[in-house]
């Protein structure tokens, strides 16, 4: 269903940005960093980020140009990420558990991107600023005994800040590498079983970015 429905998207995607002469399609690779902000606190529990989990992104994404130095870009982007949590405390006894979820999203980025002027020939650097909203395809406990979260939120929404450099190597192909910081502002737990509903978590990601845009 889910792969049905991203092959749809992507589909629509690509017929309605190909329209454009002027907009630049690229697909984009990304290695990942992900880790999360917890938020929960209480006089006999605790709950803190267990450490980043290492991912991989897909995305085919669109460039369109306003001016000569701006530019609007959006996409489709499979966009997988991971909560890794750790809980301690004494409640009845002692209770300390580890546990680590997988999520994965369908991610549209809505940025603008800043270009410089050459400071090379045919080589370029850009600034992205804007947000990304996003859409939960499926999440799964890494360990099926899990015992903290039992569902989450279907939807997120960050923060998008980039830089990068691209490279000209022709008429109409270019190579680009950057990095992407992803500042999660939702709440991604929807309900827990041992805890209270008070426990929060948001995502933060760091994005290694290499794509050829053509």
């Amino acid at each position: 269903m889910y792969q049905k429905a991203i092959f749809t998207l992507t589909l629509l995607f690509v017929c309605a940005f190909s329209l454009s002469a002027q907009t630049r399609l690229s697909l984009r690779f990304s290695p990942l960093l992900t880790t999360n902000r917890i938020d929960f606190n209480t006089d006999t529990l605790t709950a803190t980020n267990d450490g980043a989990v290492p991912k991989l992104s897909l995305g085919l994404i669109a460039d369109i140009p306003l001016t000569e130095t701006y530019s609007f870009s959006t996409g489709l982007v499979y966009m997988p990420k991971g909560l890794s949590i750790q809980t301690a405390g004494r409640a009845g006894g002692t209770y300390n558990v580890a546990e680590e979820y997988r999520m994965q999203y369908l991610q549209i980025p809505l940025t603008f991107k800043l270009y410089t002027n050459e400071i090379q020939p045919d080589f370029k650097v850009y600034f992205q600023i804007g947000g990304a909203v996003e859409a939960l395809l499926h999440d799964e406990p890494v360990d099926s005994d899990a015992e903290i979260i039992t569902d989450f939120n279907l939807f997120d929404a960050s923060v998008v800040l980039g830089a990068g450099t691209e490279y000209k190597l022709g008429a109409s192909t270019i190579l680009y590498g950057g990095i992407t910081y992803y500042r999660g502002l939702l709440n991604v737990i929807d309900n827990t079983i041992n805890l209270a509903d008070d426990l929060e978590a948001r995502n933060t990601v760091v994005s290694f970015d290499l794509g050829i845009k053509f």
